[in-house]
C-alpha cells in the first residue's frame, strides 16, 4: 500500500514519518519551500528519527509536486490549519488539497485529518465524487505528537461506506486495535466537542484558580484532589494557567459562530428550571 500525506507542518510530518515504518509514503506540501519544514517542533522526541529512518530506509520519500498522489491508494489530508488574524483559514486548506485529489484515480480513499469545519466531508465528496472519504480527527499534542500517533488512546474514523473503512482498517491495525467507527458527520463533530469541551475546562480552571487564589488557597493542592476524583481523571486539564492554549482557538471561534442558537436554547432551557425551582 501507498499513501500520499498532504502536509509537512506538526500534523503531516508526524503522520508521515509514523506510517513510513510500515508503508511506503510519498509527503507533500505545497507550501515547503515557503515556511514549513519537515521537522515541525524538533523537541518531540522521537520524529527527527523517525523522519530520517523513513528516508533512509527509501519507504518516505519527499515529493515537490502533488501529482504523485496518482500512484497512490490513500491520500492523507493533514495540513495544519493557519490562523490569519485570529481566524481559522479553513478555504486555505481545501485551495491546498484539491491539486493532489484532482490526479488521484477512481476509487481511491481519502482521509481528511486537518481541522475542518463540520461539513466539509459533504462539500469534497460533491465535488470529487469518483473519491471515498473518511474522517479522522487527529488528537496529536504540540511536542508529543509522535508518541501520540504511535500509541493512541484510541483511534476515531468516520466512514460512509465499505471500501473506505477496508482501506484503513488494516493501517490503523498497524497502531491499535481500538478504532471508533461511526459516520463522518459523527466523526467531524467529534473533535468540535473535544475542542468544546476542553476550553470550558481550561476557562473553569482559569476563573476558579484566580478566586481560590485569592483566598489564599493552594491552587496545586486542589489540583491534586480534584486530578484524583475518577468522576475527572489524572489527565484533565486542571491546572492554573495550564491547558492546550491558543491552538483551540481555530474550532472554538467556528464552533461557537455555527451555534449561538444552540447556546441560547440551552440559556433559556436553564433559566427555566431555575425559575420553576424557585415556584417550587
Amino acid at each position: 500500500m501507498r499513501i500520499f500525506v498532504l502536509g509537512l507542518g506538526h500534523l503531516g510530518t508526524v503522520y508521515a514519518s509514523a506510517l513510513s515504518e510500515h508503508f511506503d509514503v510519498i509527503a507533500f506540501d505545497p507550501h515547503f519551500d515557503k515556511r514549513i519544514h519537515p521537522y515541525a517542533h524538533q523537541d518531540d522526541p522521537g520524529l527527527i528519527h523517525g523522519w530520517e529512518s523513513g528516508v533512509k530506509s527509501g519507504r518516505l520519500q519527499h515529493r515537490f509536486s502533488g501529482d504523485s498522489s496518482a500512484s497512490c491508494d490513500v491520500i492523507w489530508v493533514a495540513i495544519d490549519t493557519p490562523l490569519v488574524n485570529g481566524v481559522a483559514d479553513f478555504e486555505s486548506v481545501l485551495r491546498d488539497a484539491e491539486h493532489p485529489l484532482q490526479y488521484a484515480q477512481p476509487n481511491t480513499v481519502v482521509v481528511i485529518s486537518s481541522q475542518l469545519p463540520a461539513g466539509t466531508m459533504r462539500r469534497l465528496s460533491e465535488r470529487f465524487t469518483h473519491l471515498y472519504f473518511a474522517c479522522q480527527p487527529e488528537n496529536l499534542r504540540v511536542g508529543r505528537g509522535w508518541s501520540d500517533f504511535k500509541n493512541p488512546d484510541r483511534i476515531v474514523c468516520g466512514v460512509g461506506d465499505s471500501v473506505a473503512r477496508d482501506a484503513l482498517a488494516p493501517i490503523f491495525a498497524k497502531f491499535t486495535d481500538k478504532v471508533l467507527w461511526m459516520s463522518i458527520e459523527s466523526a467531524e463533530w467529534v473533535k468540535h466537542a473535544i475542542n468544546s469541551y476542553l476550553s470550558l475546562t481550561i476557562a473553569f480552571a482559569n476563573e476558579f484558580g484566580m478566586l481560590a487564589r485569592a483566598h489564599g488557597a493552594n491552587l496545586r493542592d486542589i489540583e491534586r484532589a480534584m486530578k484524583s476524583d475518577s468522576r475527572i481523571g489524572p489527565r484533565a486539564y486542571l491546572a492554573y494557567g495550564d491547558g492546550p492554549g491558543d491552538h483551540l482557538t481555530r474550532d472554538v471561534k467556528q464552533l461557537s459562530e455555527r451555534a449561538q442558537g444552540l447556546f441560547r436554547a440551552v440559556e433559556e432551557a436553564h433559566a427555566r428550571f431555575e425559575q420553576r425551582k424557585r415556584v417550587a
